[in-house]
């Protein structure tokens, strides 16, 4: 298998990790979930292009797509996030998952406690 085939595969390993990942199981995911009372993924867009590796450890940049629902009303919207994490014996193994949720708050004119 060539180095080119190789990253190849090893980004279809992550999109597809990706893919089957609860979001919702993630410590992060509590920012998310304080936004609505119902915040609901309808879907992650994955940019494989945006993998940035160091050795076997990766980043990758996501947009996370979400309806958010409440009482009288709901909304969409897309926010940022992300995934950390590393291969192992040739395996994607997620470490961290973080959102910026930070655009919200703005164009809410909301300010957040630090």
């Amino acid at each position: 298998m060539t180095t080119g085939d190789q990253t190849a595969a090893r980004r279809q390993a992550i999109r597809a990790k990706i893919e089957s990942l609860d979001l919702r199981l993630f410590p992060a995911w509590s920012e998310m979930a304080e936004l609505s009372g119902d915040t609901v993924i309808d879907l992650v867009e994955i940019f494989d292009d945006e993998i940035i590796w160091d050795g076997e450890k990766f980043s990758i940049l996501v947009n996370v797509y979400v309806t958010l629902s409440y009482p009288d009303d709901e909304m969409s919207d897309v926010f940022p996030a992300t995934i950390e994490g590393h291969m192992k014996s040739g395996s994607v193994m997620i470490d961290r998952v973080t959102f910026d949720t930070s655009s919200f708050y703005y164009s809410h004119g909301i300010k957040r406690a630090q």
